[in-house]
């Protein structure tokens, strides 16, 4: 599972909004989009409801984004550990 997906993933669903979370994670709006929908085949599920006023996540994407935030946690540590003198 690529992290960099699931670190999107997370931040998407805390703001709300893939044109406001793009700037934040470096990407263009369209990029951070293609990337969500990238997660979404991978996992065979829509995470988020698209709307005019940003995006909601569905019952799939609230009972994944707690595995998402352990994956990243978990690879944060891996790297930590990894860097230890």
């Amino acid at each position: 599972m690529d992290v960099a997906l699931l670190h999107a993933f997370v931040q998407v669903s805390e703001i709300g909004s893939i044109s406001e979370a793009a700037p934040a994670l470096g990407y263009s709006q369209p990029g951070l989009s293609q990337r969500i929908q990238t997660l979404e085949r991978r996992l065979g599920c829509r995470l988020f409801e698209r709307g005019p006023l940003g995006v909601r996540l569905t019952d799939r994407g609230e009972a994944v984004l707690p595995y998402a935030r352990i994956m990243i946690g978990v690879a944060d540590a891996l790297r930590a550990e990894a860097r230890r003198d």
